[in-house]
């Protein structure tokens, strides 16, 4: 195993996932566009509570995007 190799595999294993990463692997899931490699880092690397938590933060701000486009959309109408 050269040098690279191992250094990898330690970040791997010992790298934990920030709120950053936590968003951006939300948002992929939301456009549905996460690959297999990077779905099974994040349930090794991730913790679940981060998961549930930005996914219902996300779903609210996409369900209020939503209400907000829909109201100026019919402020226009009329």
């Amino acid at each position: 195993m050269s040098l690279i190799e191992f250094q990898l595999c330690y970040y791997i294993i010992h790298h934990k996932n920030s709120l950053k990463d936590t968003f951006k692997s939300v948002a992929a899931a939301f456009f549905g566009v996460r690959s297999n490699k990077f779905r099974k880092q994040d349930f090794n690397q991730g913790k679940l509570s981060h998961f549930i938590i930005v996914g219902v933060v996300c779903l609210f701000l996409f369900i209020m995007s939503l209400v907000l486009i829909v109201n100026i959309v019919m402020d226009l109408a009329v």
